[in-house]
């Protein structure tokens, strides 16, 4: 039996390696007993294994972790269809039960009313808004398309949210406990485009004309694209062309052409 060491990387990222390795296997860990079983087949073979644990995830929760997350999703599922065929004043608990498939009393092991179950909504967006950020791959284009991708990230994230948004909007109306999260979260979407607007301002890429106003002006825009994509969801199919028309009126209004290629090329 050849000798093997374990060095650890952190707590659960463990790599076995053999001193005579003729095959190598790189695998994610699916159970405790598949990491021992691969453990003796690289002391026995001289295999190199580097076996991956993971630090959180479905893979190391017990049986009722994992019907338990499985219940919490099939309620918020529920609770989206609910709140898209009835609106959010509308909906009953009862109703989002049914469509999940539980008991009524289950429901509230998980969320204590439907307000709570909405907040939750509202603070997963908020964790997922990166997501939706400026790409590695994005760096290096042209100043229109940086600003092309950055307007059509915002739109793809009211498209693809658009049922909590209108939700979360309803409620607003009559509890103001959903006004802050809900700011917070367009100042967090549209602080992007204005960052990159003062950047550009900044490397002398706009007009000189260009101030505060005109960058208002121009959020102000794309939030309006925005609220008919919240009441008109057949829009999210042609999302692209909505981005690529706001991003040219908005170019026009930012850069002079000439000055900007200039720019660019030094």
């Amino acid at each position: 039996m050849s000798k093997y060491k374990i060095s650890i990387i952190h707590k659960y990222h463990i790599r076995i390696l053999c001193n005579i390795p003729y095959i190598t296997l790189n695998c994610s860990l699916k159970t405790p007993r598949f990491y021992l079983i691969l453990t003796f087949l690289s002391v026995l073979y001289n295999i190199d294994i580097n076996v991956n644990f993971p630090t959180k995830g479905v893979l190391w929760m017990t049986r009722t972790e994992k019907r338990m997350m499985d219940t919490r999703q099939r309620i918020l599922e529920a609770a989206l269809l609910t709140f898209e065929t009835t609106g959010y004043q509308n909906a009953r608990v009862t109703q989002i039960a049914e469509l999940a498939d539980i008991g009524y009393g289950t429901f509230y092991q998980y969320f204590e009313n439907k307000k709570i179950l909405l907040l939750y909504m509202l603070e997963e967006m908020h964790k997922h808004i990166g997501d939706y950020g400026f790409l590695k791959q994005h760096k290096g284009l042209s100043l229109r398309d940086r600003l092309y991708y950055g307007v059509l990230n915002i739109l793809k994230f009211y498209a693809d949210n658009r049922v909590v948004f209108n939700a979360l909007r309803e409620a607003e109306a009559s509890d103001k406990d959903f006004s802050e999260g809900l700011n917070q979260l367009h100042q967090k979407l549209f602080n992007r485009v204005s960052y990159d607007i003062n950047y550009f301002i900044k490397k002398g890429y706009c007009r000189s004309e260009v101030n505060d106003t005109i960058i208002v002006a121009i959020s102000c825009m794309i939030e309006g694209y925005v609220q008919r994509l919240m009441d008109q969801p057949g829009l999210a199919d042609d999302i692209g062309k909505i981005a690529n028309s706001l991003t040219e009126v908005s170019y026009r209004v930012l850069f002079d052409d000439n000055r900007t290629t200039r720019k660019e090329e030094n």
